[in-house]
């Protein structure tokens, strides 16, 4: 039986580097989302991980060429654009795993994973959530509502209505 040249290119890339690999990837993903790509093989080797770990998870990265229709597993390494709105360069990019990729998404906002990490813990302790960093010393009753005034909010820097005095 004679295979075909989709069957040929696809038995050589189980065989090419994993930076070679990651590389080809992005340009693809590039190429039809039209963003620009000037990374290269040889860079993502130079920003791998020294110790093969995703710098966010800490846990080892893990790599089956042959995943089939189940999809990259969530240690897998991905490139992660550090800024979304820009394209994949050299300063702009890092290896993360694909969790931890997941998670930040598009996310460029610090202050969103701080806000998420403090209610996951507040889940974790049976503490109410307090919203926006506030301890709960800091709760106040709500303000009378001729008192609700515009205030930049902490994290979108637009106005939103402060609900305590």
């Amino acid at each position: 039986m004679r295979r075909t040249g989709k069957q040929i290119y696809e038995q050589r890339r189980k065989t090419w580097p994993i930076e070679k690999l990651m590389c080809r990837n992005v340009e693809s993903r590039a190429h039809k989302e039209g963003i620009a790509c000037s990374i290269t093989p040889e860079f993502i080797k130079q920003i791998w991980p020294k110790d093969n770990c995703c710098p966010i998870t800490g846990e080892p990265f893990y790599f089956d060429r042959d995943i089939g229709n189940c999809g990259p597993s969530p240690d897998t390494p991905t490139i992660d654009r550090i800024d979304p709105r820009r394209g994949y360069f050299p300063n702009n990019i890092a290896v993360i795993s694909q969790r931890a990729n997941r998670i930040k998404c598009d996310e460029v906002e610090p202050e969103i994973f701080l806000q998420i990490y403090q209610w996951m813990m507040n889940q974790r302790t049976g503490q109410p959530d307090m919203g926006f960093f506030q301890k709960p010393h800091d709760v106040r009753p709500l303000a009378d509502p001729s008192e609700i005034r515009p205030n930049p909010c902490p994290l979108t820097k637009y106005p939103c209505i402060q609900l305590f005095t």
